[in-house]
C-alpha cells in the first residue's frame, strides 16, 4: 500500500530495481572458475597425501612371513 501512496513512478523504481539483471559472459565466466576451484582445491590439497601414502614402504626389513619365529 506505500508503493500506491507514492505514485507510479516510484512503483516502476521499485520494479526496476526488483528486476533481476541479465548475466555477462565474463560474470559467468568467473562464477564457473570459482566453482570448478572450490570444487578442485581439496581434490588437490588430499590427493597429495594419498599419493605419497601409496609409495610408503610398510615394511623396511623385507622379512618375508614364514621367517619369522614367534616365541613359546
Amino acid at each position: 500500500m506505500a508503493l500506491a501512496a507514492g505514485g507510479s513512478t516510484a512503483a516502476q523504481r521499485v520494479r526496476r530495481l526488483i528486476a533481476p539483471q541479465p548475466l555477462g559472459r565474463a560474470r559467468i565466466a568467473a562464477g564457473s572458475f570459482t566453482a570448478a576451484a572450490a570444487l578442485a582445491l581439496p581434490v588437490l590439497v588430499l590427493g597429495g597425501p594419498a599419493a605419497a601414502a601409496t609409495q610408503m614402504d610398510y615394511c623396511p626389513q623385507g622379512t618375508p612371513a614364514s621367517q619369522v619365529t614367534t616365541m613359546r
